[in-house]
């Protein structure tokens, strides 16, 4: 309703699309509403925003897929054109879980990066790369868990922290916290205007 009115220019999705994916039925068995709510998140998105040509990015959270990974969030957004013809590269494939998009706002050029919740290195690179080959653009990073609620970047420490102090498990030591993306990419490019970030 304001988009028009108010200037927007740009949409951006923080994660969490879906909520947990799964209820307990009358027996209390857990069964998947998985389908159920990425059609209906999906409709939403692309009714809203899609058909009304504004503009929009999205990331997944750790709601939308629990490791080991669900790709509900690929499967129902990877070709969605309203959404992937923004997309001007891809960290693999044309798997949208890692991305950016160029676009320009009166004339000054923008970036967005869209990074994974709990980036690992591999991925962190890639994003360090792609700031460094657009430092004429102006980098903002959406990401799902980057801040603290007490203003400081997300660390092991903290609730929900993609990769907890003092964890064993194999699969979480690969990803990388809020503090970790500031010291491995964000701090390192002066022309990273902003972070974005949902979760806590």
């Amino acid at each position: 309703d304001n988009y028009a009115s108010k200037n927007m220019k740009y949409v951006f999705g923080l994660g969490d699309i879906i909520d947990n994916g799964k209820v307990k039925d009358e027996n209390g068995t857990e069964v998947s509403t998985a389908d159920i709510e990425w059609a209906y998140a999906k409709n939403l998105i692309v009714s809203k925003l899609g058909a009304n040509a504004i503009p929009y990015s999205l990331i997944g959270g750790n709601h939308d897929f629990m490791r080991p990974w669900d790709t509900g969030f690929n499967k129902n957004f990877k070709d969605e054109p309203t959404f992937t013809d923004n997309i001007s590269g891809y960290y693999q494939g044309t798997d949208v879980y890692n991305y950016y998009m160029n676009f320009d706002v009166e004339g000054t050029p923008y970036m967005l990066l869209a990074l994974e919740y709990g980036a690992n290195d591999d991925i962190l690179a890639w994003a360090n790369s792609v700031i460094s080959q657009n430092r004429h653009r102006k980098v903002i990073i959406t990401t799902h868990g980057y801040m603290n609620r007490d203003g400081t970047t997300l660390d092991g420490g903290d609730y929900a922290a993609p990769k907890p102090n003092g964890t064993d498990n194999v699969e979480y030591l690969k990803y990388n916290n809020g503090d970790e993306m500031w010291d491995e990419c964000v701090k390192l490019h002066p022309n990273v205007i902003m972070v974005l970030s949902g979760h806590i």
